[in-house]
């Protein structure tokens, strides 16, 4: 199968945008702990920057399509294994993303996810409860990894739908429905398994390829609708069940647009080339490390050091610098060091 070279372009803006929105916050806040230096701050009479809320607003922009424009990627990618018969039934289909998604799942949270949490006091409001802490992989609400447990049941749910369902209208319906139940989960309940329901309505868009058919709307005028759709949504309440659909499509059609001028990332800048190789990697390990590093500025310079717009903006670019280059240089120093051991046995 030739490999679609603008999709690797696509891949590699998303994921320098999963770093930038990763690297704003300053509060998350789940039933299984967490940090709230904005509370803090507030309770003290104290208020963030401008830095801090331009930051904060770029994030909301980002937030509201970076994840459907990754799964819509996913979609695509899979359609063109789908349709070559790769996957031959269910179990093979499981297998195969059970072992590029739940494995890498569990590793990187028993061993990374857990391990810098607790050295950031994430964990305090329960303790070092090990147990709870295991017991948020089923729930992972405001934890970076719900993408691939929500992902791996979004493939198993999504052939199930295609064992059954040959149209696209129909399957599109069904995925409509689930988004619904999804809503309605998110609200009560949070992210159980990732919440699939959710976002699988974004797998069909790619798996269908259905952006394609919006080819005739140009970019400028999306961005507009895009535009729209945000103001609206922030100012009237709830509208966002509703919303966040159009901003999800038009922000990844956008997106995938964009990708389709960039046939070849060689041509690209070193840092976009670093962000298509290691994707994957970078997503797994960049989220933890915020925390980490979040903490131990607020220990060195102080919780007031966040009011500051010059100290804000520094500890953006440590956080952005850190949690990008990070993961690849761990990566390589892995890939180096298993190499170091096959020859050893050799």
């Amino acid at each position: 199968m030739q490999r679609d070279k603008s999709l690797d372009w696509m891949r590699a803006v998303l994921t320098i945008l999963v770093v930038i929105g990763h690297s704003t916050f300053i509060t998350i806040s789940t039933k299984y702990g967490g940090m709230d230096y904005q509370s803090e701050l507030i309770s003290n009479g104290f208020s963030c920057g401008y830095v801090y809320v331009i930051a904060s607003e770029i994030k909301a922009v980002i937030y509201k399509f970076h994840m459907p424009a990754f799964i819509a990627l996913s979609g695509i990618l899979y359609g063109r294994q789908y349709r070559s018969g790769k996957f031959d039934s269910l179990i093979s289909l499981a297998k195969s993303k059970f072992n590029r998604l739940m494995i890498p799942f569990f590793m990187c949270w028993v061993f990374w996810n857990i391990p810098l949490k607790m050295i950031s006091g994430y964990y305090l409001p329960i303790n070092n409860n090990l147990w709870l802490m295991l017991v948020q992989m089923l729930n992972p609400y405001q934890v970076h990894l719900w993408y691939l447990e929500a992902l791996f049941f979004i493939f198993v749910l999504h052939y199930i739908i295609c064992k059954y369902v040959s149209r696209t209208s129909f399957r599109l319906l069904i995925c409509a429905i689930c988004y619904v139940g999804g809503v309605f989960i998110r609200y009560k309940y949070g992210a159980p398994l990732g919440n699939p329901l959710l976002y699988i309505i974004w797998f069909e868009v790619g798996f269908d390829r259905i952006n394609e058919k919006a080819d005739k709307l140009p970019i400028w005028f999306e961005v507009i609708l895009f535009s729209i759709c945000y103001i609206v949504s922030n100012y009237i309440q709830y509208s966002w069940v509703v919303f966040d659909v159009f901003l999800g499509f038009f922000g990844l059609d956008i997106v995938y647009k964009l990708s389709r001028r960039k046939t070849d990332i060689s041509n690209s800048s070193k840092l976009l080339k670093l962000s298509m190789v290691y994707s994957f990697e970078i997503y797994l390990l960049s989220d933890s490390l915020n925390y980490v590093i979040l903490y131990t500025w607020v220990q060195v310079f102080g919780i007031t050091a966040l009011c500051s717009n010059i100290m804000y903006g520094i500890l953006l670019f440590i956080r952005i610098s850190f949690t990008f280059f990070l993961p690849i240089i761990l990566s390589v120093i892995y890939v180096r060091l298993k190499r170091i051991v096959l020859i050893a046995k050799q």
